[in-house]
Order: structure tokens, then sequence, then C-alpha cells
């Protein structure tokens, strides 16, 4: 697939481009004008933005909240698991692919 007319950043000129991406099974393969007939997103107005890293998470802990220590005292381990994962989903929609997670509630983001 093609995401034409969206704007990136060429790290090699240093500069902001408008062009067309070819994703293919979620890699960017190719660079250029999207060929007559293909399958193609319109971007125009749109950024296209690589998948963000956010290297200090809790992913056990209510992120509305911020509420600590005590808050799984009486939970099950499987719902303090999906609480994990709840919150692992929250950080993909906001464009975050990669997490470091720097302490839990007795491990179970590792669920």
């Amino acid at each position: 697939m093609w995401l034409s007319g969206g704007q990136w950043f060429d790290s090699a000129s240093g500069a902001f481009k408008t062009g067309d991406v070819k994703v293919e099974d979620g890699r960017i393969t190719e660079i250029g004008k999207a060929p007559s007939g293909s399958e193609c997103l319109d971007m125009e107005g749109r950024w296209l933005l690589p998948g963000f890293i956010d290297n200090h998470v809790h992913i056990t802990l209510d992120t509305a909240t911020a509420a600590g220590n005590n808050v799984w005292r009486d939970a099950l381990p499987g719902s303090i698991a999906i609480h994990a994962a709840w919150n692992a989903r929250r950080l993909l929609m906001c464009g975050i692919t990669t997490a470091r997670d720097v302490g839990g509630w007795d491990y179970h983001e590792i669920a």
C-alpha cells in the first residue's frame, strides 16, 4: 500500500518532504511516486511519523490517577495483567511502539 501526499522528514537531507511512501508488512519499502492504479491511502495534509519510544513507563499503574503502591494489594494476578495489557494498548494507540517498563506490581506486566 502507498501512503500518498503525506509529509515526512528525510534524515539524509535534513529536510521535510512531501511525497509517497510504500509500506509492506509494516515496513517502509520504497519512497517515490506511487504507480498509477496502485492501492493508495490519501495522506495529504497529514504527517507520516515513526513509532515512538517511551523509555519510562509503569505499565500496571493507573495512568489517569498515578495511583501507586497499594492499588493492587487485593487484586487477582489476572486483573493486573489485563490492566497492563489495556495500558499497553493505550500506548500503542498514541503511537508508542516500544516501551521500557521500569517497575510494576509483582511482575504481572510481563504476562
